[in-house]
């Protein structure tokens, strides 16, 4: 009966240290997922202040099916619209943009904050130029170069990034709008 007591002891003993290094690992696990998204706030968050800067809006972060992006709301606390965040390989590295649209899902305006890109080929003119033409488009709606947006010449492969960025960015924001 002793040995059989001392077994059943090991074996709870045995089960109560695998079960303590589980959770340990995952919450670790946890940890460095949020690190990770903190990290990434801290390198985006200056460039969406000045992106909302004199707007009027205040951002609030949200996440859904792990989807992350802003609400914008008046000072009255009114939706006004959302903000996504977005990365795509370019020529020469990731673009990163925010995405701005109204509370209907209207593309309001696309800013590129960082590239690696040649600047002769995306001179700074020429891309907001052309992040233009992205405004007054449903966010859902996969645009085509040169039909529906147009400008950068002799930068395909950038413009097609960052078309292809921000079709994906609606995709995956058609959960938080109306948007059949």
């Amino acid at each position: 009966m002793y040995q059989i007591k001392k077994r059943i002891s090991v074996v709870i003993g045995i089960a109560v240290v695998v079960m303590a290094s589980v959770f340990i690992f995952v919450l670790q696990s946890k940890r460095g997922q949020e690190s990770q998204v903190l990290v990434e706030e801290l390198s985006y968050q200056p460039h969406l202040e000045t992106f909302l800067q004199d707007s009027g809006l205040t951002s609030l972060r949200k996440e859904k099916n792990g989807f992350t992006y802003y609400e914008l709301r008046d000072t009255y606390g009114d939706l006004q619209g959302f903000v996504f965040l977005g990365a795509e390989d370019g020529w020469a590295g990731p673009i990163s943009l925010f995405v701005k649209t109204d509370a209907a899902g209207i593309i309001q305006r696309v800013h590129v904050w960082h590239h690696t890109e040649t600047p002769i080929f995306v001179h700074p003119v020429r891309l907001r130029e052309f992040l233009n033409t992205f405004a007054n488009h449903g966010v859902d709606t996969e645009l085509k170069w040169q039909t529906d947006i147009h400008g950068l010449t002799g930068a395909t492969v950038t413009a097609e990034a960052i078309i292809r960025e921000v079709h994906e960015l609606g995709i995956r924001a058609k959960g938080i709008y109306d948007i059949p």
